[in-house]
């Protein structure tokens, strides 16, 4: 069982352009096992991106 979530480091927006930075390096490698580690990076970016994301989400916050 778990309990609250804290607040993530960073924002969605945060971890979606370091996704983009690291696919846009992974897209110039020509040695394949660098390519690979680049995009498993992207997609850690992308799951972090989803759980800020989520977090964002489910504690709104208020403007007055």
């Amino acid at each position: 069982m778990s309990g609250p979530q804290p607040r993530p480091p960073f924002s969605g927006p945060y971890y979606r352009q370091r996704e983009r930075e690291a696919r846009a390096l992974a897209g110039g490698m020509t040695d394949a096992s660098v390519r690979k580690q680049l995009l498993d990076i992207a997609e850690e970016y992308a799951n972090l991106a989803q759980q800020a994301e989520a977090w964002e989400r489910d504690h709104p916050t208020t403007k007055d």
